[in-house]
């Protein structure tokens, strides 16, 4: 009987476990950032809200396809350490602003104009 582990590698086309590891890490962050940017909260009455839903609904169909395609096996693999890294720290941010990336967009500008006041 093979085992569930064997089973996964086969299917998603896992390298080795740790690659499997990997895998399935990637595309749970993957899931969990797409559901916080398509079920979060939209701030109203900004100056930016198109700018921040147009890259919130990108970066929601960006993550869609990536756990997608890990969890129908259509990934490359092997899997780097360094995208799940960086999956991990969006997973983060976006999860801190509760998925509206316009505040995100604002709070990044706001401190950009902080750090040019301070050169002059």
């Amino acid at each position: 009987m093979i085992s569930l582990a064997n089973y996964l590698v086969d299917e998603l086309g896992a390298v080795s476990y740790f690659d499997l590891v990997m895998l399935l890490c990637n595309g749970t962050l993957a899931l969990v950032i797409f559901c916080y940017l398509l079920f979060g909260k939209t701030a109203r009455n900004r100056f930016y809200v198109l700018l921040g839903l147009l890259a919130r609904y990108a970066l929601a169909a960006l993550y869609a396809v990536i756990a997608a395609r890990t969890f129908f096996g259509w990934y490359l693999t092997p899997v780097e350490p360094s995208e799940v890294i960086v999956n991990l720290a969006m997973c983060c941010a976006v999860v801190l602003c509760r998925g509206d990336i316009g505040l995100l967009m604002r709070t990044l500008r706001q401190v950009r104009e902080r750090e040019q006041e301070a050169q002059f």
